[in-house]
């Protein structure tokens, strides 16, 4: 979506936001298709804690696929809410299928967080933000995430004052 275009850019994984409530199915159903969770139970535990995600792979190797219940895992401050993002996803063509994703906006700052995540460490998610914001021109700056993400911010700021220390 970023590129308008899935055969401009190489991708080493699918990525599956699902909801939570529905990881035991969304995992059988990998499984029941010849992927593998190549975890012990240990780990898998803590996937499900802390990274909310599982990667299962291919038999043969050669496909990843990620299941997401959450963008960001529990230690980061910049919660993604799944309903409000759900309930915004766009339709997208890929191939003869139809896929949804998350709208441009909301794709735009996920990209944002996920660079930081990784501290930027691959030129190519630099090129994932301006592309996005290159062929989507039809963004909607004003109702962006991004203000509702900052009046969030801020008021979690202020939840964490002092009762009598007065805000900014």
């Amino acid at each position: 979506m970023a590129y308008g275009d899935l055969s401009l850019r190489q991708f080493g994984d699918l990525d599956i936001l699902i909801h939570k409530r529905d990881l035991l199915r969304a995992k059988e159903l990998l499984i029941s298709q010849g992927y593998q969770l190549k975890l012990t139970d240990a780990q898998e535990a803590a996937h499900i804690y802390s990274y909310c995600t599982l990667p299962f792979v291919r038999t043969n190797g050669k496909i990843l696929v990620e299941l997401h219940w959450a963008l960001t895992g529990k230690h980061w401050p910049f919660p993604f809410d799944f309903d409000r993002l759900r309930a915004h996803l766009i339709p997208v063509s890929c191939g003869e299928a139809q896929l949804f994703s998350l709208r441009p906006e909301d794709l735009l700052l996920f990209l944002c967080v996920h660079g930081a995540k990784h501290h930027w460490e691959r030129l190519m998610w630099i090129c994932d933000v301006a592309a996005l914001v290159r062929v989507q021109q039809q963004m909607d700056w004003s109702r962006s995430i991004w203000r509702r993400s900052c009046r969030r911010c801020q008021k979690r700021n202020q939840s964490n004052k002092n009762p009598g220390e007065k805000g900014d």
